[in-house]
């Protein structure tokens, strides 16, 4: 089913107020911000992921404008669960999908630190080169959000590149990033909107009940 008209204006007016308060807060308290997230992110693997199971594959993403930045990520040691050898990372690509009457879909290329970014046609930076990859069970996903709901929806920038990816792609940890200002927001819920896993803002890490998961 479909969004009514209503259901999309609202939509539209949440995402015009958080981007705006997102882009009012200095760049010098996004980055500790986004410090802060990326340090619960490395929390959040050290407790949730066996590191004997060899590399953890992140599927994460450059930060656009206002974003929390989520790179480079640094995963540490943890004497309970192992150390952790290597941290294999993928980032979003925009493509265009030819059978599929010209849509653009959302896939993912192998990515490590220093390699060349370029800017794509919404001027989102993407990798140049590297393999394309796809995720498996298990695999970690961090999903970039302009607001997340208490039931754990995530409101998008309305492209539906994340809903259609994660469709596709069953028995991943989907982790929400935002910042704490964006989180309980309330806006119409859709059948294809996929619900998150965890969120991760520079406050807390929060964990969703598994009734509300698909």
């Amino acid at each position: 089913m479909g969004e009514s008209m209503q259901d999309t204006t609202e939509k539209l007016r949440l995402r015009n107020e958080l981007r705006a308060a997102r882009d009012a807060v200095s760049a010098g308290v996004r980055a500790e911000w986004s410090a802060s997230i990326r340090e619960r992110i490395t929390l959040f693997v050290a407790e949730n992921f066996e590191a004997s199971k060899g590399t953890l594959r992140v599927f994460a993403y450059a930060a656009f404008g206002s974003e929390a930045e989520v790179l480079p990520l640094h995963m540490t040691s943890d004497t309970r669960r192992g150390t952790r050898s290597s941290v294999s990372v993928a980032l979003p690509v925009i493509e265009l999908d030819q059978a599929a009457c010209k849509r653009r879909e959302m896939r993912f290329r192998s990515y490590a630190a220093g390699e060349d970014l370029a800017p794509n046609r919404f001027g989102i930076l993407e990798p140049t080169s590297g393999e394309f990859v796809t995720p498996k069970s298990g695999d970690l996903v961090l999903v970039p959000a302009l607001a997340v709901s208490k039931s754990g929806h995530r409101l998008g920038y309305g492209g539906g590149y994340y809903d259609r990816f994660l469709a596709g792609h069953a028995g991943v940890v989907t982790v929400g990033v935002a910042f704490a200002l964006s989180y309980g927001a309330e806006f119409p819920i859709e059948e294809h909107d996929f619900p998150l896993d965890v969120l991760i803002t520079e406050r807390e890490i929060i964990r969703f009940s598994s009734a509300k998961r698909r």
